[in-house]
């Protein structure tokens, strides 16, 4: 067999933790990719526009992400819920990681207090579409949320 006639396989091996699909509920309460995640450029535009859109003067206080499937986009909503709700080890590195990758951003969310030791920053009301209307995905979930709080 030729090495064109060989399957790229051969040549590529994919991380195990990039080969499953992530799951908002499950993998924000699980420590599953903690410490795993790869900041890139993408990331850190992402949660820079985030932080602009913080204070309630803001204009850019919506915004959307979107993408092929696979890209990463539930990762990142993971990894950015971490940053800016974690109290446990989870946010706590997840903010460590913004601070080594971008320092100003992570800076831009100690201003709003997110990033601030002590700080339990948001509720995180993580919410997967599915068969059923809108607002029983978005209560059921606002619901989790707060019995997670207790």
């Amino acid at each position: 067999m030729n090495t064109s006639e060989r399957p790229l396989s051969d040549y590529v091996e994919v991380a195990q933790r990039f080969r499953r699909s992530v799951n908002l509920d499950k993998d924000y309460r699980t420590q599953q990719q903690n410490g795993e995640y790869v900041v890139t450029s993408n990331t850190v535009g992402a949660l820079r526009r985030l932080a602009e859109g913080l204070p309630t003067n803001s204009p850019a206080r919506a915004w959307t992400i979107t993408g092929p499937y696979g890209v990463g986009k539930s990762a990142f909503a993971v990894f950015a819920a971490r940053v800016l709700c974690g109290t446990d080890e989870t946010g706590v590195i997840a903010r460590e990681q913004i601070r080594q990758a971008a320092p100003d951003v992570a800076a831009a969310l100690t201003d709003h207090g997110i990033c601030q030791k002590g700080n339990q920053g948001f509720l995180p009301v993580l919410v997967t579409a599915r068969r059923a209307p809108a607002s029983q995905c978005l209560a059921e979930s606002l619901i989790a949320a707060l019995r997670a709080q207790r």
